[in-house]
């Protein structure tokens, strides 16, 4: 269940990388794929909420910066 809405929402992140630049939907195959390997070897529930938050938020901040545009930081 978990990882079939994680995909989910990952395919739409990609999809919104691919439409901004190159360079950030590289970023968010990385850390896709980060995030995957680490649920590899966290395989807790309570692990994977916590990174799915803070994968998230990492993405929440690299979005904002696109429209803001602050491209320095990315």
């Amino acid at each position: 269940m978990f990882h079939h809405m994680y995909f989910k929402v990952c395919s739409i992140f990609t999809s919104v990388g691919a439409f901004t630049t190159i360079i950030h939907f590289h970023m968010c195959v990385y850390m896709s794929a980060v995030f995957f390997f680490i649920v590899k070897f966290f395989p807790t529930f309570i692990t994977q909420i916590f990174l799915g938050f803070l994968w998230f938020f990492i993405f929440l901040c690299r979005f904002f910066h696109i429209f803001l545009g602050d491209t320095s930081r990315i």
